[in-house]
């Protein structure tokens, strides 16, 4: 297990940590999903960009080795059995998706689904100055947790965040995903 991070927020655990040997799975994870895209699908645009870009697991299998790191996590430190839907449980678009964002751009405030049990984000590609991620608690105070290629954050889903903007001149692309427990309620 890698060394885990815990911050407490808005009576929220936030848990972060770098996963180990993740530079060649980086790579196998973004040279398959360069080459699905002709079968991405997107889900609406923020400021010129698509904000989040899908893509059947079957043509990413290498993402899975990051949800099995991501489940086993939970487990651990929620004592709490979890799956991420993808095309393979039947369920269209729902489990995880990309976001690629190109510099000037930047994701606002926002929360996931509700139903979930718990949500993360993994970065694959992060210039320096391509944006952080902060949780926003109800009196508008913020927690800024650092964006780097490798680390996995795993949070509650109704925890608002968003991303600042990419300053850098480089894309920043990370994998987002929820966790659900079962019996699932999507």
């Amino acid at each position: 297990m890698p060394a885990i991070e815990k911050r407490h927020f808005a009576n929220f655990t936030i848990l972060y940590f770098k996963v180990p040997e993740s530079s060649s799975l980086i790579q196998e994870i973004l040279d398959e999903f360069q080459n699905a895209q002709e079968f991405h699908e997107y889900s609406h645009k923020i400021g010129g960009r698509w904000e989040n870009t899908y893509t059947p697991v079957s043509l990413v299998p290498s993402s899975k080795k990051l949800f099995h790191v991501a489940i086993k996590t939970v487990s651990a430190h929620f004592n709490r059995s979890t799956l991420v839907t993808h095309s393979v449980t039947g369920m269209k678009n729902v489990g995880f998706w990309f976001n690629h964002m190109p510099p000037g751009s930047r994701t606002g405030l926002h929360d996931h689904k509700k139903n979930a049990f718990m949500s993360g984000v993994f970065y694959l590609d992060v210039p320096k100055n391509s944006g952080n991620l902060f949780f926003q608690n109800k009196t508008q105070e913020e927690l800024e947790i650092k964006s780097e290629s490798g680390k996995m954050l795993l949070f509650p889903p109704s925890i608002k965040h968003r991303v600042s903007e990419n300053k850098s001149s480089g894309n920043r692309i990370s994998l987002a995903f929820n966790l659900h427990t079962l019996p699932l309620e999507i």
